[in-house]
């Protein structure tokens, strides 16, 4: 693993980690693996269910409904149980507690966001 690819899994493992998505849930590994991913290559997040998910999918040598699943759960777990003031911290008024937590996709690009724009520093 090159010296910018560490740095970029690093940032997103604490971040997830800061926001409540607990390393021991599959999809921890499956979202980060795609945060990272799609930090390299923005591209991917046009068409997640197509690109991104299949990606992570033949990583993980698992189906690409399982990758979906794992992240939505993944998101499901930080919005029940995570720290509200990190997630505010991160995803602003981009999203509202009581309404409904974001997409996948929103997740994704919105950590996205962060990370490529934390590296710019």
């Amino acid at each position: 693993m090159d010296n910018s690819r560490k740095a970029i899994y690093v940032n997103v493992t604490n971040l997830l980690h800061e926001i409540g998505i607990p390393a021991h849930i599959v999809g921890h590994d499956y979202i980060r693996h795609a945060i990272v991913s799609a930090c390299e290559n923005p591209a991917l997040l046009k068409n997640i269910t197509k690109h991104l998910y299949v990606k992570v999918a033949i990583y993980y040598d698992t189906s690409v409904y399982s990758v979906e699943k794992g992240i939505r759960n993944a998101i499901e777990v930080a919005w029940a149980r995570g720290d509200i003031s990190a997630i505010h911290s991160v995803f602003g008024n981009t999203v509202h507690f009581q309404r409904a937590k974001p997409s996948n996709k929103e997740f994704i690009a919105m950590i996205v966001d962060v990370v490529r724009t934390q590296m710019m520093d």
